[in-house]
């Protein structure tokens, strides 16, 4: 008897040892349940006409719905019922919706009979699909997964639950930046479950995105009346409502009866961060990791961290924070920006062109991207022109000692009339306010500026960033200290610069502000101002108005003067050439030095008098060429000639 049951223990042990077994060296399709931040698990199905489909295929688009559900039951087909359509009629782009039928094949044919093939595909899973994706008990499962096929969320069920759905895509949608789907999603959440608190918060958002302050206020403040969750819900929107009205003190006293939330907390450190509270700022983004967000807030606190970190220059560790931020939201262009920024900020430029080209890839229009990726390709290229690179090393080296030894770049010479090359240096800025979502915007402008100003001639060059960046490394001199107007005149002569461009960017809760001075570095007079709110859709638009006004305003500031060096009948040559910003079509007056008048014993000068009018033909580094429009007397070399500025031609 001790013998059989021995014998029957030891079979017992050995079954529970092959069935352990089998469960480690299993086929990949008996793995289950994968969350949020894995990659999803690559399959190969049959569609319903019979088409081989591997979920490889839609890696790399930005938005893949995956959808498992029986075609029997009621509540999974109106599920998706109401998805397809909403995504359909809104025109949502960049979406790929898979459906997984573990029903009968004439059900799922007869329930696909209507839809657009070319927005939806249906696959039959024999089972095996649905084990791999924790999809057995509970129908229906969905899975939403990012351009890399990384699973940014899991549903579960559908009937009375299924606007939970709803509400996750329209979270997706916001981070992706397609407001009118993100509305029409949420909207069908609150009109599916009208006491759901999470779909009505949503849709609170989405109107605040929308500038709809009203109508985000009177969601946010009706829930801030009811019990909890939907109080802290109404309480933490309440005080995003106030910091875009610019009520911070009420904002921050808001954010912190919603203490808890992490959109509440990441509030609260921007407002700490405006009043200058930089360490208190990164502690409460540092708490707001910790608690419960909605998915388009969640990877923000990990932004503010990472560009903190970069502003302190611990470069690894923002990145750590930025590729955190990535796995939570892989549509983010702002934080996937900003680790380029840091990269070029560390001169690793080959990553942050990398890396900038990586936001095109989710945004090919995106302004701030394209110019800092020319910025990082002509950094590039010059790391492979050695004889480029030594000339700035030369230009660096001289332009460092002049500043300490406190001369200018140029020698004065006698010639006071001719005009030397206008020269602008855009320098560094100091930013204040609340923290920006985005590094690199003043750059980006900037940088565009700069290209407009040189591609039309008027003004000669642009002082290069990269002199002086390097420039300023040098002397240790950053956006505090040239706020010093007496620090700033003294760069602005030791790189000869006619014109700086310096100012201040702050940032509020509608996005940046730029206000730029142009002061001219002899006379300490300003020669124009700017102001404008930028935001990265309209930085283009922003740099050619203001190339064009710069243009026009130092145009009129500073005409050209020279003199005669030749006359050839009809045609002059002037001292001015393209190098002094000459361009064909402009007209000059010649003058002439009027008699002296005796008075009293006294010998009084006369201003120059006008004798003729020419117009240029042809330019050349150094000189030009023109033809003259009329004449009331014989002209002479060395005589002087004054630009005739557009307004007087009117």
């Amino acid at each position: 008897m001790r013998l059989l049951q021995h014998t029957q223990t030891n079979m017992l042990f050995l079954n529970l040892l092959i069935i352990s077994a089998l469960s480690i060296f299993v086929s990949p399709y008996n793995i289950h349940a994968m969350e949020p931040g894995a990659s999803a698990k690559d399959f190969q199905l049959q569609d319903i006409h019979g088409k081989a489909f591997s979920l490889a295929q839609v890696k790399g688009t930005p938005l893949t719905i995956l959808y498992f559900f029986s075609p029997t039951s009621e509540a999974s087909r109106h599920g998706m019922d109401s998805l397809i359509d909403l995504y359909q009629t809104h025109g949502a782009q960049n979406v790929s919706i898979v459906v997984i039928s573990v029903g009968p094949l004439s059900e799922a044919r007869r329930w696909a009979g209507n839809l657009d093939k070319a927005k939806v595909t249906v696959l039959i899973d024999d089972g095996r699909v649905s084990k791999l994706y924790d999809a057995v008990q509970i129908l229906p499962i969905a899975y939403l997964l990012g351009p890399d096929a990384q699973i940014l969320d899991r549903v579960t069920g559908g009937g009375p639950g299924g606007h939970k759905l709803l509400v996750r895509l329209a979270e997706r949608e916001i981070s992706r930046k397609d407001i009118k789907v993100a509305e029409a999603l949420a909207k069908e959440a609150v009109k599916q479950a009208p006491s759901d608190p999470e779909a009505k918060a949503v849709l609170g958002y989405i109107s605040l995105k929308q500038g709809k302050i009203d109508e985000a206020e009177e969601i946010f403040s009706e829930m801030a009346t009811l019990p909890k969750p939907q109080k802290t819900l109404g309480q933490e929107g309440l005080a995003h409502v106030r910091f875009h009205q610019g009520v911070s003190n009420e904002a921050l006293a808001l954010a912190k009866q919603a203490a808890g939330r992490a959109g509440a907390d990441t509030l609260q450190g921007d407002i700490l961060y405006a009043k200058g509270d930089k360490s208190g700022a990164g502690e409460a983004y540092k708490k707001a990791l910790a608690y419960p967000a909605f998915s388009f807030q969640q990877a923000v606190p990990y932004n503010r961290l990472g560009k903190l970190a970069v502003a302190e220059e611990r470069f690894s560790e923002a990145r750590e924070y930025y590729d955190k931020a990535l796995r939570i939201d892989p549509y983010s262009v702002e934080v996937l920006s900003n680790k380029g920024v840091s990269y070029a900020k560390q001169g690793n430029w080959d990553q942050a062109a990398a890396t900038y080209r990586k936001v095109l890839d989710l945004d090919p229009g995106d302004q701030i991207a394209l110019g800092l990726m020319r910025q990082a390709q002509d950094m590039l290229a010059l790391a492979k022109d050695t004889r480029q690179a030594e000339r700035i090393d030369l230009l660096v080296k001289e332009l460092s000692q002049r500043y300490r030894d406190g001369k200018d770049r140029l020698r004065r010479n006698e010639d006071r009339w001719t005009s030397r090359p206008l020269v602008l240096a855009f320098l560094p800025i100091k930013e204040t306010g609340f923290p920006g979502d985005r590094d690199g915007l003043y750059e980006a402008v900037t940088l565009k500026t700069g290209q407009l100003l040189e591609s039309d001639g008027r003004i000669v060059s642009v002082v290069e960033r990269v002199v002086l960046d390097r420039l300023l490394g040098e002397l240790n001199l950053g956006s505090s200290e040239l706020a010093d107007p007496d620090i700033a005149l003294r760069l602005g002569h030791t790189l000869a610069a006619r014109v700086l461009a310096t100012g201040i960017m702050g940032y509020g809760p509608e996005g940046a502000n730029l206000n730029l001075r142009l002061i001219d570095t002899e006379t300490t007079a300003i020669c124009a101002v700017f102001s404008a709110r930028l935001k990265p859709d309209t930085i283009d638009r922003f740099s050619q108005e203001m190339a064009s006004d710069i243009i026009q305003r130092l145009s009129m500031r500073y005409p050209l003067q020279g003199y005669i060096i030749q006359v050839n009948g009809q045609e002059v040559l002037l001292n001015l050439g393209s190098d002094h910003g000459m361009k064909s079509g402009l007209r000059f007056r010649i003058l002439e030095e009027a008699k002296p008048v005796k008075y009293k014993g006294k010998t009084l000068k006369r201003s120059m008098q006008p004798i003729a009018e020419i117009e240029v033909s042809d330019v050349e580094p150094g000189l030009s060429r023109a033809k003259v429009i009329k004449a009331f007397t014989e002209i002479k070399k060395d005589m002087k000639v004054w630009e005739i500025r557009a307004a007087e031609t009117r």
